[in-house]
């Protein structure tokens, strides 16, 4: 296996920011999904970018993120190797939601009920 199939950062944020702009704060994270960085930028700091494998905002459905960036882990899993996912940050910032989703919508399914009808 490569370094790349042995090791994937990603970054999902949107709820935060979301939160946070209707809250009158201004917005100095700034994601780049084409190019898969996370900047904080007009801060009073120098600008500042962090690279990541993937990353989502809230435009993308569970499906999408477990089809994009953890169904390749899964595959890794069935064919003999190890694999983790897991999750990090701050409280209330979707981690659950992302691992288990809504189990009682097939469309808001989360990473764990997809792996297992994978």
């Amino acid at each position: 296996k490569t370094a790349y199939e042995m090791l994937r950062s990603l970054v999902g944020s949107e709820m935060c920011i979301r939160d946070r702009t209707e809250a009158g704060h201004t917005d100095v994270v700034k994601l780049d999904i084409a190019n898969s960085t996370v900047g904080v930028v007009d801060a009073g700091l120098d600008d500042r970018r962090w690279a990541f494998d993937g990353v989502y905002n809230n435009s993308f459905a569970q499906k999408d993120v477990y089809n994009q960036s953890i169904r390749p882990v899964v595959d890794s899993v069935l064919s003999g190797y190890s694999g983790t996912i897991f999750a990090y940050g701050q409280s209330g910032t979707g981690k659950s939601y992302s691992m288990a989703g809504d189990l009682k919508n097939t469309e808001q399914y989360g990473i764990i009920p997809n792996s297992l009808l994978h």
